[in-house]
């Protein structure tokens, strides 16, 4: 059997029962930075309405996003989101 846990879109991230805390830690942030990584998924697409620097803004929020090492979830930084 799995644990569940919610993270800010909803979806429930499933979490192996025998996982220990630390394990838990790091399949939930994990699920954050996806989560972040789906809520900016608009700012890659052709009809955005952002100019090319502002995109390439995102863009390179979105790969700090997927370089994230999430093994030491108490030592995550977490990159800045553009505005």
């Amino acid at each position: 059997m799995e644990n569940a846990y919610q993270i800010g879109n909803g979806n429930p991230v499933a979490i192996p029962e025998n996982a220990s805390h630390s394990e838990m830690l790091e399949v939930r942030e994990k699920a954050r930075r996806n989560n972040y990584i789906a809520q900016s998924d608009w700012t890659q697409l052709a009809d955005n309405g952002l100019t090319s620097a502002k995109r390439d803004e995102w863009k390179t929020y979105r790969q700090k996003l997927r370089d994230l090492d999430t093994s030491d979830p108490d030592s995550i930084t977490w990159p800045t989101k553009p505005s």
